[in-house]
């Protein structure tokens, strides 16, 4: 691989991995940006003689109340609910407009969201409330844009996705730095309007490195060496290709080891089987009653997070047509933030049942993770027969034409 080819792969996952680390789920951080908002006072007029709680003995610290704590407590459920409320509707406008439309959208709602941060105040807090959701919409709209930058590392697809995915959870520490910044003298309003300023890097990748639909799957041989309305023409006939016969032998990897259509089928086999694997450590770590354990159920429900929405990114254009990426993996963020709400109900059972404890409610979870392995075995079983199907209908018709007239694998409708 040349030189530029490797530039035009890392310089948009660099860009997209900095783009998500400083704007992707800033609202992750909330519990430590709250700590800034009630030094300064907001909603602080909500506390009253009666129910104000000093917090330290610092005469220059605000009051907190129960009442200023609900209010900023609603604004992080706002903006969670925005984040997770709007991917299916993020999902259709990736696939109808493509990428340069939701990214300058993106842009739009980073900057006006963050600038509203930017001019809240203790006077007029309201401005919390929109400006997180715009910053959350956005944030989920630049992974959106991101995950398919993965497409370009062919076989290790999936590793560049579960990174750029990790990166949205680890953008939290983007609120930790202004909290340390607010303590060394630099005001919230200073940093918001900061951070406003740096979103014009965005389109260093809007422009240079992105096209203007889609990032195609599979990649073509000469991606990145015609112009942009030439890789689209040929993104486009490749999905209707895939849409009309099915999977055909596709080159992804970086040597040039052509690949069967079911190869990748086989290979997303392994990813759900360490996927299900670090879910079934995750579920014993959480029924061990010991302190030190929790550090490592900790951990591990990071890794498993990342683990999980790479996998489903990566299998999607796998087992559905490409072009409706962005709406499937849209619907399957929407179905499982309404499976999380689940939780409340399961912590009922265990109140009330089990006298508070959830052992045997983590023992039913850990018994429900250890039946999904089902899934990879058949995945597994159902790529081999295809394969040995696929042989032999090549083997049929090459003896039927001659063996001086092969029949290749794309000219067989599976």
């Amino acid at each position: 691989m040349g030189q530029k080819q490797r530039f035009q792969r890392y310089a948009p996952f660099g860009l997209g991995i900095g783009e998500l680390l400083f704007y992707g789920g800033l609202i992750y951080g909330w519990a430590t940006l709250v700590y800034v908002l009630k030094a300064d006072g907001y909603y602080s007029n909500l506390c009253t003689n009666e129910t104000t709680i000093e917090i330290t003995n610092d005469e220059d610290t605000s009051p907190t109340c129960g009442e200023q704590d609900a209010i900023l407590n609603l604004v992080f459920t706002v903006g969670a609910f925005s984040l997770q409320g709007s991917v299916l509707f993020t999902g259709l406008l990736f696939d109808y407009f493509g990428t340069r439309f939701l990214r300058l959208l993106l842009h739009i709602l980073l900057v006006s969201g963050l600038i509203m941060m930017a001019f809240s105040s203790p006077s007029i807090p309201v401005l919390l409330f929109p400006g997180m959701v715009c910053i959350s919409i956005g944030g989920i709209a630049i992974l959106f844009t991101n995950m398919q930058i993965g497409n370009l590392f062919g076989n290790h697809r999936a590793t560049a996705m579960t990174l750029l995915n990790g990166c949205l959870d680890s953008s939290s520490f983007v609120m930790l730095l202004i909290k340390l910044g607010y303590e060394g003298g630099i005001s919230i309003q200073i940093a918001f309007a900061t951070l406003a300023g740096a979103t014009f890097c965005f389109f260093i990748n809007t422009f240079a490195f992105l096209p203007n639909r889609h990032i195609p799957w599979p990649l073509p041989l000469d991606y990145g060496k015609k112009k942009e309305k030439e890789n689209n023409i040929n993104a486009q006939k490749i999905e209707e290709q895939v849409e009309e016969n099915g999977p055909s032998e596709t080159t992804n990897d970086e040597s040039g080891s052509p690949r069967g259509p079911y190869e990748d089928i086989r290979d997303s086999g392994l990813a759900f089987t360490v996927t299900t694997l670090s879910y079934v450590a995750f579920s014993i770590s959480n029924v061990i009653p010991v302190i030190e354990v929790l550090y490592v159920t900790y951990l591990l429900h990071v890794i498993t997070r990342g683990f999980m929405y790479a996998l489903a990114a990566t299998a999607m254009p796998i087992f559905f047509p490409s072009q409706y990426f962005g709406t499937l993996y849209g619907l399957l963020m929407a179905l499982s933030s309404i499976i999380g709400l689940l939780q409340f109900p399961l912590f009922i059972v265990s109140q009330k049942f089990f006298d508070n404890d959830p052992l045997v409610v983590n023992l039913i979870l850990l018994v429900a993770c250890m039946v999904t392995i089902i899934l990879p075995i058949y995945i597994h079983f159902y790529a081999k027969r295809g394969n040995k199907e696929l042989n032999e209908m090549k083997k049929q018709r090459n003896e039927m034409a001659g063996i001086d007239n092969p029949v290749m694998v794309e000219d067989i409708i599976i």
